[in-house]
């Protein structure tokens, strides 16, 4: 899979000329000098530190993502027996570094007639989810992609950080911002027994439960940015910080009906 639809991004020259005719139209003074634009145009193609042109989309965006899908069925009955169960698993990457999901399911149905009077059921299913992705989420990553424009550094040529805008440095965040993870188990039964006295009258037991069980861990890890000249900038967060969260519940009903 790969992204299916980027807005285009202009490059350095083009958002500094853009805004400062931006500027010129509401009456201000132009942001950019032509001095800085013509060093961009003469300086920039040799010295990306100093003059960056960053497309941000492109270094911080996977061009395609791996995703598989497999499924096992098995059917089989006859006169006093039929069963159906299945397998099945997903792995999918995402579009953003340090993404990831896999599903992981179980199902078996049988119904089952013991004898000419009684029958009985056991329907099973059971769902493991594992999921990884940057703490701060796909939707801050999509936000500041947006909000740095070329002329925010990303990563110099010595491979340091830059201060994107702000601060905010989502290919920064993507690769060492730290991770979250979260795992999830579901597992749900249901056991029926039926027995017919006659044609009208019939008693039948049922016991269902449902189990689901959640941990859920996110770790910000402190990011060190750089200016063009490799001194130390901003870091964010202002600490380091990990957080983890556990849940868990079980649920049981059982039900009887005479008719």
């Amino acid at each position: 899979q790969s992204p299916t639809t980027l807005p285009d991004i202009v490059n350095a020259i083009d958002h500094m000329e853009m805004t400062n005719e931006a500027y010129i139209n509401v009456g201000n003074t132009p942001l950019y000098s032509p001095q800085v634009i013509d060093e961009y145009k003469t300086m920039g193609p040799g010295n990306r530190n100093e003059y960056p042109d960053t497309d941000w989309q492109k270094i911080t965006l996977n061009k395609s993502a791996m995703m598989q899908n497999h499924h096992i069925g098995i059917m089989a009955g006859g006169d006093r027996i039929k069963l159906m169960s299945s397998l099945s698993y997903l792995d999918q990457d995402g579009v953003l570094p340090n993404t990831n999901f896999k599903r992981y399911n179980l199902r078996l149905n049988t119904d089952i007639q013991l004898t000419d009077k009684l029958s009985g059921n056991l329907d099973l299913s059971l769902r493991r989810t594992d999921g990884k992705e940057p703490s701060v989420g796909p939707g801050y990553m999509f936000q500041f992609l947006r909000s740095n424009n070329a002329t925010n550094p990303a990563i110099f040529s010595n491979g340091l950080y830059g201060e994107g805008y702000n601060g905010e440095n989502p290919l920064a965040r993507a690769h060492d911002g730290g991770l979250r993870t979260d795992k999830n188990l579901l597992g749900l039964i249901n056991i029926g027994l039926k027995y017919k006295f006659n044609r009208v009258l019939w008693v039948e037991a049922n016991y269902a439960s449902r189990f689901s069980d959640a941990h859920s861990k996110s770790f910000f890890r402190r990011i060190q940015m750089y200016k063009p000249d490799f001194s130390p900038g901003m870091a964010v967060p202002g600490v380091s910080s990990l957080s983890d969260q556990f849940s868990r519940s079980w649920y049981n009903n059982m039900r009887t009906t005479i008719n």
